[in-house]
C-alpha cells in the first residue's frame, strides 16, 4: 500500500504588532491565518496561553480583544509580549512577538501640555534664504521679526 503524503501552507495574513495603549482603553491584537481548515488559533502572554475572560476574547478572524487594558499590580497586567499561535492538521506556526505597553495617564497628560500651538501670520509667504542674499527688509521683514520672537520659548 502507497502513502500519499499532503502539504498544505499555513502562513499568517496579520500578525500582531507592538501597540501602546492607556489603563481601561480596549485593544485589539491583530492575528489572522491562512491555510487548510480548520484553523485554531490561541494567544500566548510571555509564552503562557491567554485565559478567555469576559474581557479578553478571541475573535472569530483569531484576533485577540481586550475590552478594558488592565495594569494594577504585576500579576494583573495586560502588559507584556504577545504572539499568536496558528495550527491546522498539518503543523503549527508562531507569529513574530507583539510588545504591549501600558502607558500612564501622566505620560499622556505631560505630553499633551507640551504641545502648543501658534497663530499664524497672515499674507506672508516664508521663504530660506539663500546664503549671501540680504535679509528682507520692509514691514514684512518687522512683522515677521516679532512674530518670530513671540514663538521663543
Amino acid at each position: 500500500m502507497r502513502r500519499v503524503l499532503c502539504f498544505s501552507e499555513l502562513f499568517f495574513v496579520k500578525e500582531p504588532h507592538d501597540v501602546t495603549v492607556m489603563r481601561k482603553d480596549p485593544v485589539i491584537l491583530d492575528c489572522q491565518a491562512h491555510g487548510e481548515a480548520p484553523i485554531a488559533v490561541r494567544w500566548l502572554k510571555s509564552g503562557v496561553r491567554v485565559a478567555e475572560s469576559e474581557r479578553v476574547y478571541l475573535l472569530s478572524n483569531g484576533s485577540l480583544y481586550i475590552a478594558e487594558v488592565e495594569n494594577r499590580r504585576a500579576d494583573k497586567t495586560d502588559e507584556g509580549f504577545y504572539q499568536c499561535l496558528a495550527q491546522n492538521k498539518y503543523g503549527a506556526i508562531l507569529s513574530q512577538k507583539a510588545r504591549l505597553t501600558v502607558a500612564k495617564r501622566s505620560w499622556a497628560a505631560k505630553r499633551k501640555s507640551r504641545m502648543k500651538t501658534w497663530p499664524l501670520a497672515t499674507g506672508a509667504i516664508l521663504r530660506p534664504q539663500k546664503e549671501g542674499c540680504k535679509a528682507a527688509s520692509g514691514a514684512l521683514s518687522s512683522s515677521f521679526h516679532s512674530a518670530a520672537s513671540n514663538l521663543a520659548p
